[in-house]
């Protein structure tokens, strides 16, 4: 077995959600509540990049938050990224 990506989901009413790191709470144009969830760290091995897996990742963590009540979700990313 050969880990091909990665995602990362921070469930809601963390004591923080790593985009603070950057932003204010308080600044954020969005509620900070109990349906809010996070993405982060959507990640492919280099050599699987192309294919279907970030978006299979992305469409996977959709519906992990959708079935655990989830309504909202934030995620940051990098412009370094884009290639």
């Amino acid at each position: 077995m050969e880990i091909v990506g990665f995602i990362s989901i921070t469930p809601p009413l963390q004591p923080f959600y790593s985009l603070e790191k950057y932003f204010d709470r308080n600044a954020l144009p969005f509620l900070v509540n109990d349906t809010l969830h996070e993405i982060r760290l959507l990640t492919v091995v280099e050599s699987h990049r192309g294919r279907d897996i970030a978006s299979l990742l992305l469409y996977a963590a959709f519906r992990w938050i959708e079935s655990r009540g989830g309504s909202h979700m934030v995620t940051l990313g990098s412009s370094e990224a884009l290639g």
